[in-house]
Protein backbone atom coordinates (compact mmCIF):
# COMPACT_ATOMS: atom_id res chain seq x y z
CA UNK A 1 0.00 0.00 0.00
CA UNK A 2 2.71 1.88 0.83
CA UNK A 3 4.58 1.89 -2.80
CA UNK A 4 0.87 2.89 -4.40
CA UNK A 5 0.70 5.97 -2.41
CA UNK A 6 4.03 6.89 -2.80
CA UNK A 7 3.89 6.70 -6.83
CA UNK A 8 0.61 8.35 -6.81
CA UNK A 9 2.17 11.08 -4.56
CA UNK A 10 5.04 10.96 -7.36
CA UNK A 11 3.08 11.43 -10.28
CA UNK A 12 0.71 13.64 -8.61
CA UNK A 13 4.07 16.07 -8.15
CA UNK A 14 5.42 15.83 -11.23
CA UNK A 15 1.96 16.75 -13.33
CA UNK A 16 2.04 19.33 -10.96
CA UNK A 17 5.36 20.97 -11.88
CA UNK A 18 4.71 20.02 -15.53
CA UNK A 19 1.49 22.49 -15.31
CA UNK A 20 2.55 25.08 -13.62
CA UNK A 21 6.14 25.58 -15.68
CA UNK A 22 3.61 25.35 -19.29
CA UNK A 23 1.56 27.91 -16.97
CA UNK A 24 4.45 30.36 -16.19
CA UNK A 25 5.62 30.11 -19.97
CA UNK A 26 1.90 30.83 -21.24
CA UNK A 27 1.99 33.56 -18.70
CA UNK A 28 5.50 34.98 -19.97
CA UNK A 29 4.31 35.18 -23.36
CA UNK A 30 1.43 36.94 -22.51
CA UNK A 31 3.40 39.60 -20.74
CA UNK A 32 5.75 40.23 -24.20
CA UNK A 33 2.72 40.25 -26.18
CA UNK A 34 2.00 43.68 -28.76
CA UNK A 35 3.88 46.32 -29.96
CA UNK A 36 7.32 47.01 -28.62
CA UNK A 37 9.71 50.10 -29.68
CA UNK A 38 13.37 49.71 -29.13
CA UNK A 39 14.69 52.96 -27.29
CA UNK A 40 18.51 51.74 -26.35
CA UNK A 41 21.29 49.42 -26.41
CA UNK A 42 23.83 48.80 -23.27
CA UNK A 43 26.77 47.81 -24.16
CA UNK A 44 29.85 47.69 -21.88
CA UNK A 45 28.07 49.61 -19.09
CA UNK A 46 27.70 52.27 -21.77
CA UNK A 47 23.67 53.29 -22.89
CA UNK A 48 22.92 53.96 -26.54
CA UNK A 49 19.84 55.80 -27.57
CA UNK A 50 18.42 53.25 -30.57
CA UNK A 51 17.51 55.79 -33.08
CA UNK A 52 16.75 53.46 -35.97
CA UNK A 53 15.34 55.71 -38.96
CA UNK A 54 13.15 58.06 -37.75
CA UNK A 55 12.66 60.08 -40.30
CA UNK A 56 9.40 58.37 -41.68
CA UNK A 57 8.68 56.41 -38.15
CA UNK A 58 10.03 54.73 -35.49
CA UNK A 59 12.02 50.73 -36.14
CA UNK A 60 9.45 48.23 -33.72
CA UNK A 61 8.31 44.54 -32.89
CA UNK A 62 5.27 42.83 -32.93
CA UNK A 63 5.11 39.84 -30.66
CA UNK A 64 2.29 37.55 -31.65
CA UNK A 65 0.67 34.38 -29.82
CA UNK A 66 2.11 31.43 -30.91
CA UNK A 67 5.69 32.15 -30.60
CA UNK A 68 5.66 34.04 -33.78
CA UNK A 69 7.48 37.81 -34.11
CA UNK A 70 7.31 40.73 -37.01
CA UNK A 71 10.16 42.90 -36.90
CA UNK A 72 9.41 46.39 -38.79
CA UNK A 73 12.22 48.47 -39.84
CA UNK A 74 11.48 51.50 -41.65
CA UNK A 75 14.14 52.48 -43.95
CA UNK A 76 13.96 55.40 -46.55
CA UNK A 77 10.49 55.54 -45.40
CA UNK A 78 9.14 52.46 -46.31
CA UNK A 79 8.80 50.11 -43.89
CA UNK A 80 10.49 46.69 -44.43
CA UNK A 81 8.44 43.83 -42.52
CA UNK A 82 10.80 40.77 -41.05
CA UNK A 83 8.97 37.50 -39.48
CA UNK A 84 10.59 34.93 -37.07
CA UNK A 85 9.95 33.17 -34.15
CA UNK A 86 10.72 33.04 -30.47
CA UNK A 87 10.55 30.55 -27.15
CA UNK A 88 9.93 31.83 -24.02
CA UNK A 89 11.02 29.10 -21.38
CA UNK A 90 10.63 30.81 -17.66
CA UNK A 91 13.21 33.94 -18.23
CA UNK A 92 15.11 32.65 -21.27
CA UNK A 93 14.43 34.19 -24.45
CA UNK A 94 15.13 32.98 -27.95
CA UNK A 95 14.32 34.88 -30.85
CA UNK A 96 14.84 32.61 -34.07
CA UNK A 97 15.12 34.49 -37.80
CA UNK A 98 13.39 33.33 -40.59
CA UNK A 99 16.96 31.78 -41.92
CA UNK A 100 17.32 29.29 -38.68
CA UNK A 101 19.41 31.74 -37.04
CA UNK A 102 19.55 31.62 -33.12
CA UNK A 103 19.87 34.98 -30.77
CA UNK A 104 19.49 32.92 -27.32
CA UNK A 105 19.18 35.48 -23.93
CA UNK A 106 17.22 36.01 -21.18
CA UNK A 107 14.71 38.76 -20.60
CA UNK A 108 12.61 40.38 -18.20
CA UNK A 109 9.55 43.56 -18.00
CA UNK A 110 10.23 45.82 -15.15
CA UNK A 111 9.28 49.25 -15.00
CA UNK A 112 6.55 48.91 -18.40
CA UNK A 113 10.01 48.18 -20.12
CA UNK A 114 11.31 44.45 -21.78
CA UNK A 115 14.91 44.29 -21.67
CA UNK A 116 16.36 41.25 -23.82
CA UNK A 117 19.52 40.72 -22.52
CA UNK A 118 22.19 38.16 -24.61
CA UNK A 119 26.16 37.56 -24.97
CA UNK A 120 27.10 39.72 -28.35
CA UNK A 121 29.03 36.82 -29.39
CA UNK A 122 25.79 35.16 -30.21
CA UNK A 123 24.69 38.00 -32.43
CA UNK A 124 28.04 39.27 -34.16
CA UNK A 125 29.93 35.90 -34.51
CA UNK A 126 32.94 36.17 -31.84
CA UNK A 127 32.81 40.00 -32.02
CA UNK A 128 33.07 41.61 -28.34
CA UNK A 129 33.62 37.68 -26.87
CA UNK A 130 32.28 37.72 -23.00
CA UNK A 131 30.27 41.26 -23.39
CA UNK A 132 26.73 41.28 -23.13
CA UNK A 133 24.34 43.51 -25.12
CA UNK A 134 21.31 44.27 -24.09
CA UNK A 135 18.44 46.05 -25.89
CA UNK A 136 15.67 48.06 -23.96
CA UNK A 137 11.76 48.24 -25.82
CA UNK A 138 8.77 50.21 -24.92
CA UNK A 139 5.33 49.75 -25.73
Amino acid sequence: MKIKTSNFLLISYLFFLSCSNSEDNINNEKQILGKWYPIEEIYEGKTYEYTGHEDCGRDYYIFKEGGIYNFIDIRNCEERRYQGKYIIEGNKFTKIKSNGARFPGTYEIKNDKLYIYSDYESIQNGVGVGSQLTIVYER
